[in-house]
Parts: structure tokens; C-alpha cells; sequence
């Protein structure tokens, strides 16, 4: 790919470096190689004239809120629902159940199940399942 000749940077004077005990000295400019072939096609483009912030603009932001081992716990997931309007996208990274809590896990799924949907329709929303979240095994 060739660089756009009509995109270049200015030209930055080189900082006058300082050395211990001696006064301040001019940079002695290095001879650039592409000055000696005039053959365009030969030439090394200049890695700063390719890339430049007006040709490729910055990629949008997305704010991520990612949470994980929520444990049935009920004060997080309302923390999560009162968030989630602020973030582009929710991940739910596992368990969000409780394996060994109070209550059973069919009521468990009941209570997360209606926390989810109000968590997706107030932004995207990512789940997927951890070790405490049960299959089928754990079904008696």
C-alpha cells in the first residue's frame, strides 16, 4: 500500500538533547535513505505518513459492565438492573444461581429468569452459565 501523498505530518525541529557537562548541542541530522533512490516504487514509505488519525478515525467506545458469581444474591442483582441503562452491554459471566442456598432452584430460576428479561430490555445482555447454576444432573 502507498502512502497517500497528500497526507504528510509537519515537521517537529529535532529537541536539542542535553549531555552531562556539555551545553546544549544540535541533533546532527541523519541522512534519510529515501533521498538517495528517487524511484517512488523503491522507497520505504514512512510509517507515520500512512497512518494518520484523519484517515482511519478512532473505532466508537462500548462501555462493557461484566459481573460474575452473583450467587442469587437479590441486592446484586437490583444493582445490576438500576446499572445496565448506563453500560451498551451486561455480561453475566456464571452463576448466577445458588447451588447450596435457602431456596430451592426451580424457585431460584423463577426470580433470575424475571431479573433477565428486565436486564434485556434496558440494554444487551450476555449470560452464560457457571458450576453453581445446576443441569440436568442436578435436577432431582
Amino acid at each position: 500500500m502507498r502512502p497517500d501523498p497528500k497526507i504528510r505530518l509537519p515537521k517537529t525541529p529535532n529537541p536539542k538533547p542535553r549531555t552531562p557537562n556539555s551545553p546544549l548541542r544540535p541533533r546532527t541530522k541523519t541522512p534519510d535513505p529515501r533521498s538517495e533512490n528517487p524511484d517512488p516504487r523503491t522507497q520505504t514509505p514512512d510509517p507515520i505518513s500512512i497512518w494518520h488519525a484523519s484517515r482511519f478515525p478512532a473505532p466508537p467506545r462500548l462501555k462493557l459492565l461484566a459481573v460474575s458469581d452473583l450467587h442469587f444474591s437479590l441486592g446484586q442483582f437490583d444493582w445490576l438492573v438500576q446499572e445496565a441503562p448506563r453500560y451498551d452491554a451486561v455480561i453475566i459471566a456464571g452463576d448466577l444461581l445458588d447451588i447450596a442456598g435457602h431456596l430451592d432452584l426451580d424457585s431460584q430460576i423463577v426470580v433470575v429468569a424475571k431479573y433477565l428479561r428486565t436486564l434485556g430490555s434496558r440494554t444487551r445482555l450476555l449470560v452464560c452459565s457457571g458450576n453453581h447454576d445446576g443441569d440436568e444432573r442436578d435436577a432431582h
